[in-house]
C-alpha cells in the first residue's frame, strides 16, 4: 500500500533529517517523520504542529526536541504480510544503544570478543 505524501511534507521530513545531521534537534526524530507521512488526518495534523513548534526554535536558534512519538495508525495487516517480519520492523526502529547491546550480547553468547588492544583504559 502506497501512501501519498504532499510535497510540503516531503520537504519538511528532509529538513527534519537535515536538522538532526546538524544537531538542531533530538528526541524522536523518526517518529515524527513518520507521522508527517501518515495517512491518518489527526496523526498529520499533530506532527505538522509539532514541526512548526521545533522549526520556530530553530528559528530563534535553540534547540528543539520532539517528545517519544510512538508508531503512528496504520493499515492493518494481515497475519500472512506481517509474518516473520517483527524483526525487520525492530532493526528499523531501535536506537544505537539498542543494537550495540544485541551486538554485544550476541558476541558474549558466541565466545566472540573484539579487540580492545588499543584502546587505553582511563585512570
Amino acid at each position: 500500500m502506497k501512501i501519498d505524501v504532499a510535497a510540503e511534507d516531503l520537504d519538511r521530513i528532509k529538513q527534519l533529517t537535515a536538522w538532526e545531521k546538524n544537531k538542531k534537534i533530538t528526541g524522536d526524530v523518526r517518529g515524527l517523520q513518520k507521522a508527517l507521512s501518515s495517512s491518518d488526518d489527526a496523526t498529520l495534523r499533530d506532527a505538522r504542529t509539532e514541526y512548526n513548534e521545533a522549526k520556530q526554535k530553530i528559528d530563534n536558534r535553540e534547540r528543539a526536541h520532539v517528545d517519544d512519538y510512538g508508531d503512528p495508525p496504520s493499515h492493518t495487516a494481515s497475519s500472512n504480510e506481517t509474518e516473520g517480519h517483527d524483526h525487520l520492523n525492530y532493526w528499523s526502529r531501535a536506537t544505537e544503544a539498542e543494537l550495540e547491546k544485541n551486538v554485544q550480547d550476541w558476541e558474549i553468547e558466541n565466545g566472540r570478543r573484539r579487540d580492545y588492544s588499543g584502546i587505553v583504559p582511563r585512570e
